[in-house]
């Protein structure tokens, strides 16, 4: 029975201390004291940083096949998420074709040309444009994306046309 007691109080003690916790002073303190009969005051500055750079997801299509001529094609959408900007900053893609908005074919030395346009949230899209922006204090974007095929005049051989746009993502000053 003794030994009961013994471990209940023990098990009691190992509880309240692991119960406590460490309480740190500040580096520095402030005194107010009230030496007149006017009430007296102090300031406190109370920080949280949260991150040196900013940061942010951008998610940009995978692929995109064009499926007529004249008629817009649903690209997806370029995305921004997760965005967390420092002051007075935004995000910006941009993009650019590597055959200036053609779907091009070569074989044996003769190309064959399908030109396209683009357009990102209904604004046409010219080389190296903004297709996307976000503000300091937006925490994500969309802007859909759209393709059409303009015609088929330079069209000289079947198969597979193909152009690489290379979407570029930015942190500038917001001007």
């Amino acid at each position: 029975m003794k030994a009961k007691k013994i471990v209940t109080a023990g098990l009691a003690a190992m509880m309240a201390m692991a119960m406590t916790v460490p309480v740190f002073a500040a580096s520095s303190t402030q005194t107010i004291s009230n030496t007149d009969a006017n009430p007296t005051s102090a300031t406190v500055t109370v920080d949280y940083v949260t991150g040196t750079s900013s940061s942010y997801t951008v998610i940009i299509p995978a692929d995109v096949t064009l499926t007529s001529v004249g008629k817009a094609t649903s690209g997806g959408s370029v995305q921004a998420k997760d965005v967390l900007l420092l002051d007075s900053q935004k995000l910006v893609v941009t993009v650019s074709s590597a055959n200036g908005f053609s779907l091009n074919r070569t074989n044996n030395g003769v190309t064959s040309q399908i030109p396209y346009t683009m357009t990102a949230a209904g604004s046409a899209v010219a080389e190296g444009s903004e297709v996307l922006h976000v503000e300091t204090g937006a925490t994500s974007g969309t802007s859909a994306i759209k393709y059409t095929a303009t015609n088929l005049d330079s069209v000289k051989i079947a198969g597979d046309h193909a152009d690489t746009l290379t979407f570029t993502v930015t942190n500038a000053a917001l001007s």
